[in-house]
Parts: C-alpha cells; sequence; structure tokens
C-alpha cells in the first residue's frame, strides 16, 4: 500500500491522477488516502485503457489483497453464493443493464 497520497509534495510534481498510477506501477496493491479519489480512479482507468496498467497487474493486486484478507479471517462468514447462483444473477437482464451503464461510464 501507498502512504498518504494527499501530501503536497507528491501532488504537486505529478498531479492527483498521475500520483495513483504511479503508486501502482510501483507495485501498490492499495492507494491511501487520494486527494481527489475520482481523479485517481479515471487516471488508473485510463492507464489501464491505455496499456500502461495491464490488467493482469490489477488481477494481481486483487489476488494478494483478497488472499490477506483471507488469512487474517476478514472473509470468513462472507456469503458465497453457488456457481449457479452466481451465473443467474450474473446473467439476469438487471444485471446486464447495470453492466452497459457501468461500461458507458468509462
Amino acid at each position: 500500500s501507498t502512504d498518504a497520497l494527499n501530501m503536497e509534495g507528491v501532488r504537486k510534481k505529478y498531479g492527483d491522477g498521475e500520483v495513483a498510477v504511479r503508486a501502482v506501477l510501483a507495485g501498490a496493491d492499495l492507494l491511501l488516502m487520494p486527494y481527489d479519489l475520482r481523479k485517481a480512479y479515471q487516471a488508473v482507468l485510463g492507464a489501464v485503457k491505455q496499456g500502461r496498467i495491464s490488467r493482469d497487474r490489477l488481477d494481481q493486486s486483487v489476488t494478494r489483497l483478497l488472499t490477506l484478507k483471507q488469512k487474517r479471517g476478514l472473509l470468513a462468514g462472507a456469503p458465497v453464493a453457488s456457481a449457479a447462483e452466481a451465473a443467474r444473477v450474473l446473467r439476469s437482464p438487471e444485471h446486464r443493464r447495470l453492466a452497459a451503464k457501468v461500461r458507458e461510464a468509462d
């Protein structure tokens, strides 16, 4: 994880979005306290779309974070859907509408 991304020095040098991208490129799995969360999100998303950050890189971060949560017991008791239930939800018209809305927002 990063130190606080809202620190003025790093923000002045790189800007709110670029500091988030550079943190991911440097290996950070968790970005702490970005000054402008929306700019950080948009910049990382843009870097993924441009190929600057790979989807595999993000998958690695998610895997590490979920593994840590599991080891610490933070996922114990979390609801787990069956494969059939997950497929039913993911293929539902409502889910497809929401997924399309998210795609359009990018």
